[in-house]
Order: C-alpha cells, then structure tokens, then sequence
C-alpha cells in the first residue's frame, strides 16, 4: 500500500508545527501589496502584513498559484510512488 501525501494552497492556514509533522506540501498564494508581490505564509507569520495593512490607504489582492507551481509541488511525491490528495480552496 503506497503512503498519501497532501497538496493544499496556503488558503488552508495550516499551522506550521502541523506542516513539519506530516506529509503536507503547501502552494502559497501571491499577494499583491504595494506594488510588491509575495508569497503567503503560515499563520503566525502575518505582523509584517498586518502592520502594512493598517499603514496603507491600498488594500492587498492575491491571485491563484500558477499550474507550474502545483507541478513543482507534485514531482518529488509522485517520484517516491506516492498518492496524492489536492485540496484547495
């Protein structure tokens, strides 16, 4: 019997200490803030954007992970003979 990992967008707030623990993979979001882009982070890693949020008179956008990016996310579990569960959001 194979083992499964999961594939999850960062929409799914998990918390980090869970990540390191289990075969999770999480394919951030962008967020448009500013005229910077970043990646999304766990919880517990938003102060920066919160004090940016309450400071700027924009508001943020995000957009989706690009398909490349899942791919990237889907190589080294598929390569171990792994099953794979996406869920996003």
């Amino acid at each position: 019997m194979s083992s499964i990992f999961v594939i999850t967008d960062s929409t799914a707030y998990l918390e980090q200490a869970y990540l390191d623990a289990n075969p999770v993979q999480v394919v951030p979001l962008s967020v448009h803030f500013n005229g910077n882009v970043s990646e999304e982070g766990a919880p517990g890693s938003f102060d920066d954007f919160y004090h940016q949020l309450a400071a700027s008179p924009t508001f943020p956008t995000t957009s989706q992970p690009s398909a490349g990016a899942f791919l990237e996310a889907f190589q080294q579990p598929l390569a171990k003979g792994m099953e794979i569960i996406v869920l996003t959001i």
